[in-house]
C-alpha cells in the first residue's frame, strides 16, 4: 500500500479456449506477469478462467480435471516473481465432489482455494455447493491449501475476501461475513453462461 492508503487492483479477461488449459494458462501468467510491470498489487481473473466457464459435461471429465490442477501449479510455480496476488477461477474435486473454485495464488504458493457457495441452475450439474463443506484444506498435485468459502486474505496489510458468480446477490452473500471479520476488499470473480 503506498503512503495514500491505496493499492492497485485490476481484473483481467484472458481470451480463452474451452477445455484448452495448456493455452488458457498461458494467457494467465502472460496477463499476470503485465500486470506484476504495472504495479498492479491484485489481478482478478473471471469464474472458471482456467478451463472456460461453458465446459458443459467436459466438466465430468477426470482427463480435463487433471489438466486443470496440473496447470493451475503451473502458474503458482511461474508466479514466483511476480510481486502480485493473482486469483483464478478453476475447477478443483475434494472428497469425490467437484467445486467451482478461485485459486489464491501469491509468490510461487497457493495460498488459499475458495468454493463458489450459491450455483445457478445449470452449474448443480457439476458442482457441489462450498457453503457446506466442512474440509479446512484441499490437496492440489501435492500442495495442501486451506479450503473454504470464509477465508479472509492479505495483501500489503490491506485484508480481502473473494466470492464468486451468484455468491454476491444471496441474500447473505458470503463476503457479509467476511467483511464483519475485517476484509476491506471483496474480489469478485464472475462468468455468464452461453446462451444458445
Amino acid at each position: 500500500m503506498n503512503k495514500y492508503g491505496y493499492i492497485k487492483v485490476a481484473a483481467a479477461t484472458p481470451k480463452v479456449r474451452v477445455a484448452d488449459c495448456d493455452y488458457n494458462s498461458e494467457r494467465i501468467v502472460a496477463m499476470m506477469q503485465e500486470a506484476a510491470e504495472k504495479g498492479v498489487k491484485a489481478l482478478v481473473f473471471p469464474e472458471l478462467c482456467l478451463t472456460a466457464y461453458t465446459c458443459q459435461d467436459l466438466f465430468l471429465q477426470n482427463s480435463l480435471l487433471r489438466s486443470a490442477e496440473q496447470r493451475l501449479m503451473q502458474i503458482v510455480e511461474a508466479s514466483v516473481d511476480f510481486p502480485l496476488v493473482a486469483i483464478v477461477g478453476v475447477p478443483l474435486a475434494l472428497n469425490n465432489k467437484l467445486y467451482n473454485c478461485a485459486a489464491v495464488i501469491s509468490q510461487g504458493m497457493l495460498i488459499g482455494v475458495v468454493p463458489k457457495s450459491y450455483l445457478s441452475a445449470s452449474e448443480r450439474k457439476y458442482f457441489d455447493s462450498g457453503a457446506n463443506n466442512s474440509a479446512e484444506e484441499i490437496e492440489v498435485v501435492g500442495f495442501s491449501a486451506p479450503f473454504g468459502a470464509d477465508l479472509t486474505f492479505a495483501i500489503d496489510g490491506v485484508r480481502f475476501c473473494v466470492e464468486i458468480g451468484d455468491d454476491a446477490s444471496a441474500p447473505m452473500p458470503p463476503s457479509s461475513s467476511q467483511a464483519l471479520q475485517g476484509a476491506q476488499m471483496v474480489f469478485h470473480l464472475s462468468a455468464s453462461p452461453e446462451l444458445a
